[in-house]
């Protein structure tokens, strides 16, 4: 990835947990050579409720490259 370019990643499992996820792409980033800053991270929007553990399935991530 280019300096001042974007990188995202995304899920849209059940099988991997929300902090599994972040934790995963989180140590990647700074395993880099590049140095990341967060600029989002996502879930379900408002009109998507979610009643059960599994149901938490959308997650993204969203970090500027230096």
């Amino acid at each position: 990835l280019a300096p001042g370019g974007t990188i995202v990643q995304c899920s849209c499992s059940s099988r991997v947990s929300e902090d599994v996820f972040n934790g995963d792409v989180r140590a990647e980033l700074e395993r880099s050579t590049r140095t990341f800053a967060s600029i989002d991270v996502t879930g379900h929007p408002i009109d998507h409720p979610v009643t059960f553990a599994e149901g938490r399935y959308l997650k993204a991530i969203f970090a500027h490259a230096s």
